[in-house]
C-alpha cells in the first residue's frame, strides 16, 4: 500500500476522531491549515480553506459550544450532533484521500471517517447525558469544554504528528468507552448479544 495513502487515512481518521468531539473544529483546522500550506485537501474540498467557510465554520463552532453549556439546548442539540458528525466526519476523510477509484474514496471516507465520528460522537452524548443528569446540568460546562481542547488538541496533533495522534484518539476511545456508566454497558451488550 502507498505510505502515502495510508498517512492520508491516518490524517483522516484522526480529524474524523475530533469531530466526535466538536463538529466544526476539524473542517477549521483543515480549512486553517490548507491556507497556511501545512496540509492538503483534494479539488473536490478545496472549499474548506476559503475566508467565508472558515468563518462559518468558526462561527458554528461558538455556537456548538455555548448550546452544549446550556442544559437543555445541549440535550437538543444531542439529536443532531452525531449525524452532523458522522457528515464532518465523511467530509474530513473524503479531504484527504486522492486515489485514483472513486468507490475506493469514498468507501473509506464512510468507513474510516462516518465510523470514527459517528462512535466517538454516540460515546459522548452518552457520557454527556451521564453527567448532566448526575450533575442537574452543572457539569455541562465543563465536558463541553473538554470537547472543545480534546478536538483542538487533536486537530493541531494530526497536522504535526499524525502517527502519534492515532494511538492517543485510540486511547482516548478506550478511555471514552471505559467512562460510560456500567449499566449503560450491559444494556449495549444484551443487544449486541440478542441481535
Amino acid at each position: 500500500m502507498d505510505t502515502q495513502l495510508v498517512i492520508s487515512i491516518v490524517i483522516g481518521v484522526c480529524l474524523s476522531a475530533a469531530c466526535g468531539l466538536k463538529v466544526f473544529v476539524p473542517p477549521l483546522a483543515a480549512g486553517l491549515a490548507n491556507k497556511a500550506g501545512m496540509l492538503s485537501l483534494t479539488e473536490q474540498t478545496e472549499w474548506l480553506s476559503t475566508w467565508p467557510a472558515i468563518t462559518i465554520f468558526a462561527f458554528a463552532l461558538v455556537f456548538e459550544f455555548i448550546g452544549f453549556c446550556v442544559p437543555i439546548f445541549g440535550n437538543f442539540l444531542d439529536v443532531i450532533a452525531t449525524p452532523a458528525a458522522v457528515v464532518a466526519g465523511i467530509l474530513v476523510m473524503s479531504s484527504q484521500l486522492e486515489t485514483s477509484s472513486p468507490v475506493l474514496n469514498w468507501s473509506l471516507a464512510i468507513i474510516g471517517g462516518g465510523a470514527t465520528s459517528g462512535v466517538v460522537a454516540s460515546i459522548m452524548a452518552a457520557i454527556r447525558a451521564g453527567a448532566s443528569i448526575v450533575s442537574v446540568g452543572m457539569s455541562n460546562f465543563f465536558v463541553a469544554l473538554f470537547e472543545l481542547v480534546s478536538a483542538v488538541v487533536i486537530a493541531t496533533l494530526t497536522l504535526v504528528a499524525p502517527v502519534i495522534c492515532l494511538a492517543i484518539v485510540g486511547l482516548l476511545v478506550i478511555g471514552l468507552v471505559r467512562s460510560l456508566p456500567r449499566g449503560l454497558i450491559r444494556r449495549l451488550s444484551a443487544v449486541h448479544t440478542n441481535n
